[in-house]
């Protein structure tokens, strides 16, 4: 994934329905990866964000993985229930 060096990107990790990546983007970031366990929620994801990675569980997901299919991380997010 290129970016630029202003490029400034957001992991959402336990996203929900993606309230904390709407806020990421409003303030200037851009959402590259999603982990949501609900199957419910991931359909809510698809549906706004339909081109980003997106992982269910984040016991599966490693930092080779994140580096790999979301490039360089400049926040990390998550929503706790």
């Amino acid at each position: 994934m290129s970016q630029g060096a202003d490029t400034v990107n957001h992991l959402s990790c336990f996203s929900g329905i993606g309230g904390i990546d709407i806020a990421a983007e409003w303030a200037g970031f851009r959402t590259v990866g999603q982990i949501e366990k609900d199957p419910y929620s991931r359909k809510i994801l698809s549906k706004h964000w339909p081109d980003i990675p997106r992982w269910g569980d984040i016991r599966d997901v490693s930092g080779a993985d994140l580096l790999r299919e979301c490039g360089q991380i400049t926040l990390m997010s998550g929503g706790f229930p």
